[in-house]
This record gives C-alpha cells, structure tokens and sequence, in this order.
C-alpha cells in the first residue's frame, strides 16, 4: 500500500503516516483541497478518511442512497468508507476533486457548505429525487450545477463478492 502512495517519490512509511495524521485535523481542510489528484488518490488508498469533507460527504450519501440487491437494505446499513474497493475510492477522489475544481467559482457562489456539495453532486449525477436542481441553490446556480454534475454520468455502487464496494 505504501509502494502505491510513495510511488517514486521516495516517502518512507513512516513519512506517509505523517502525511495522513496531518491531513485528519480539521484546520487542514482548505489545504486538502490543494492537493494534486495523484496524490489524493494515493491517500485515499492508504486511508479513505484522509478524503476532504465534500468527498466524504459524496460517499455517505453513497452509501445511504444506494440499495444491496442482494439483501434490500441501504449500502450504509453493513458497509463504510473502508469498504471501498481501491479503484472506487480513486474514482470518487478522481471525480470530486474534479468538479471541485471544475466548478470552483459556482461552488464559492453557494450558500451551502461542502458536505451539503458533496451529497448533491452524488445525488444529481445519479438522478434522485433531490440535489442541485432542488432550490437550495437557486434556479441559476442550481441549474448550472446540475448541467456540470450530469456530465459526470451515473455510478452503480454495488458489493462485490470479497466485500469490497465497486462501480
């Protein structure tokens, strides 16, 4: 797992988990998201809870809105952020930090804080019954939001059969 984050960087083990504890303090969130993607992708591996608060927040409702066919609960119901299969979680860090930047100054023109982002991107982009088109946003900025979430295309989360979750 190291040798994915290190990649030819040369950071030791215990320089990684430096990385990581730094990056689970609160105060570190504006700096989260300046991380290149490489590097977010290779954290996340490491430790899905090193994720900024959008994309965390894009995953739980993942999981609360997604349905096991298998058993009929909610995905949240029996699995977490440690559940994700490691190329899920690099496509969700992919495709957050992404739209963050992407969509940055729409973003900065929202009332609503990024946990509230992250769980509309995920709704939107897989057409539920809520998200940026709802009115928290308003008709312009809500639409525009919705336009730039639809590009992403809908995901299928669904347990595979070593317990991992994938798309």
């Amino acid at each position: 797992m190291v040798e994915f984050f290190n990649g030819n960087k040369g950071l030791s083990e215990s320089e990684c988990k430096q990385v990581l504890k730094t990056l689970k303090s609160h105060e570190m969130e504006s700096f989260k998201r300046q991380i290149p993607i490489e590097v977010k992708k290779r954290l996340a591996v490491l430790d899905p809870y090193s994720v900024d608060n959008f994309t965390r927040s894009y995953i739980g409702t993942a999981l609360w809105s997604t349905t096991d066919c298998d058993t009929d609960e909610n995905l949240d119901d029996n699995y977490d952020l440690e559940d994700l299969a490691d190329e899920t979680i690099i496509t969700i860090v992919e495709d957050c930090a992404n739209f963050q930047i992407e969509n940055e100054k729409l973003i900065e023109q929202c009332d609503q804080d990024e946990e509230k982002c992250g769980q509309d991107f995920w709704l939107t982009r897989n057409g539920h019954g809520a998200g940026f088109w709802d009115g928290d946003y308003g008709d312009e900025l809500g639409d525009e939001l919705t336009k730039q979430s639809e590009k992403y295309g809908e995901l299928d989360l669904y347990p595979g059969d070593d317990g991992k979750l994938y798309f």
